[in-house]
């Protein structure tokens, strides 16, 4: 399969190869951009060598309590990283789904617009919490 040259072809995440003399899976058009969602909101700003700004502060709301305070602070964490390492969206909106919170589930709704193509993708990203 031949990806979209303007979203982009890359290695699936995580990394795994079909035989053991072929070269890595690889991701094509809007996986691709959901790969690369889930790949900056599981890393910590400073993890990535070549690039200390990369990723998102996620990691630092495992613990606290799940009130109005804590979700805002899970939203911007959330815009500002996609703003800034994910330019080939347009994210139009963050929910969250609290009914899981006692297992320690907090589901996060990301819906966003690609925009080369326009269309509008959403994506659940699960969030393991601490409920302090």
């Amino acid at each position: 399969m031949i990806g979209n040259p303007l979203i982009g072809t890359g290695w699936l995440f995580p990394p795994s190869f079909a035989k053991a003399n072929s070269g890595p899976k690889m991701t094509f058009n809007e996986e691709r951009i959901d790969q690369s969602i889930y790949v900056i909101l599981n890393t910590m700003p400073g993890e990535r060598v070549m690039d200390k700004f990369f990723g998102s502060t996620l990691g630092s709301y495992s613990f606290g309590m799940v009130n109005q305070n804590f979700l805002t602070g899970i939203k911007i964490s959330i815009s500002r990283a996609l703003k800034k390492n994910e330019p080939r969206i347009r994210l139009s909106g963050i929910k969250f789904e609290t009914a899981s919170i006692t297992e320690g589930l907090l589901s996060v709704t990301l819906e966003y617009t690609i925009r080369e193509s326009n269309s509008i993708r959403n994506m659940v990203y699960p969030m393991y919490v601490q409920n302090a």
